[in-house]
């Protein structure tokens, strides 16, 4: 069998360049490669990290309709996309094009208002347009955060970051949410100390990194099984598999949101009774074989 290329892309979206968040994204990825050579029989998988510290991501104008296939409107044939009117940020310049060539991401934020950042917010905006145009489609991803100390947003903020990636349709990968990293105190610098803005904190914090390493594993091995899979299907992944889960899809061959006819037919017909282990009048009459 030939190999698969598999290119993994990591996000991390701190407002401070090269620190915590960033370092522990590198963690996953350098996990990721570490599968790479484990696999070099099927696979070879190429890394990526992109810091978004210090990069112009400008807001969406919540243009949808240029987004969308053919306006949204019924097309035959290839749809026309206008795709987003901005082409001069980092966003446009950068990120979107690494982000279709990529196979899977790690998205890392550190914890803000027990959320993500707002740069990570701005670049959760942008996505629409490659998301309408199938880009996202079967990628596996998973979300690492940074905390100032335990407790401290992690869990929220990893939730944030999932239900991005599947709203962005792809698929979460995340382990035990994703990797919760601390780097303040015990593990790293407490605010007042004169290298908290210089010193990597989460260098220290031993569990974030075994879910990093477990995360960066995992998305690498979906990457490389769903590439694979993409391989051995050929022209059949392109005409059959769902490209994107919204509307409107074109010309189809059946229709993508309804059960065949015989099997909406077969649906409506079905007894209440199959929903349920019992019915009522057996319950009742266990209750009075009890009451006896």
């Amino acid at each position: 069998m030939d190999k698969v290329n598999v290119k993994i892309l990591g996000i991390a979206a701190a407002h401070r360049k090269g620190m915590n968040t960033a370092w522990l994204v590198q963690y996953a990825l350098k996990a990721a490669e570490k599968v790479g050579r484990k696999l070099a029989e099927v696979a070879v998988i190429e890394t990526e990290l992109l810091d978004l510290a210090g990069k112009t991501i400008k807001p969406c104008r919540n243009c949808e309709m240029r987004h969308m296939p053919n306006k949204g409107m019924p097309y035959t044939g290839e749809p026309k996309y206008l795709g987003c009117p901005i082409k001069d940020d980092f966003m446009a310049e950068v990120l979107a094009p690494k982000m279709k060539e990529a196979d899977a991401f790690v998205f890392g934020s550190p914890v803000y208002g027990l959320s993500y950042t707002s740069q990570f917010r701005l670049f959760t905006e942008r996505v629409s347009p490659q998301m309408w145009q199938g880009a996202h489609r079967y990628k596996p991803a998973v979300a690492v955060t940074v905390g100032e100390m335990a407790l401290a947003g992690q869990e929220t903020c990893l939730s944030d970051i999932n239900r991005m990636i599947c709203g962005s349709e792809m698929i979460c990968a995340s382990w035990y949410l994703g990797v919760p990293g601390v780097s303040g105190p015990p593990f790293g610098p407490h605010p007042a100390d004169r290298d908290y803005g210089t010193k990597i904190g989460v260098k220290k914090h031993r569990y974030s990194q075994w879910l990093a390493v477990m995360n960066g594993r995992r998305v690498a091995e979906l990457a490389v099984m769903i590439k694979i899979a993409q391989k051995q299907l050929g022209d059949l992944y392109d005409r059959e598999f769902i490209k994107v889960c919204h509307p409107p899809h074109g010309e189809e061959p059946w229709s993508w949101r309804r059960l065949d006819k015989a099997d909406e037919e077969y649906m409506e017909n079905l007894p209440r009774a199959f929903t349920i282990s019992k019915t009522a009048e057996a319950v009742a009459a266990e209750l009075d074989q009890d009451g006896e």
